[in-house]
């Protein structure tokens, strides 16, 4: 089935859903932070103070974590 969106991490190359590797290794660093114990607002503020984007390229936000 064809699925129009896109998640964080995804890319569209020829028609494909292939991984974005920017926002795969922004994906990691998030899941590593929170092994490590971090809360999501403190992933938020770590993400942020790296200059880290978000997909359209807004600051991080809880509801964007």
């Amino acid at each position: 089935p064809l699925r129009l969106g896109l998640k964080f991490g995804e890319k569209r190359v020829r028609g494909r859903i292939v991984e974005n590797d920017t926002q795969a290794k922004t994906i990691r660093l998030m899941n590593d932070l929170r092994s490590k114990g971090y809360s999501y607002p403190q992933i938020v503020e770590a993400l942020n103070s790296m200059g880290v984007k978000s997909m359209f390229g807004a600051k991080w936000h809880l509801q964007t974590v």
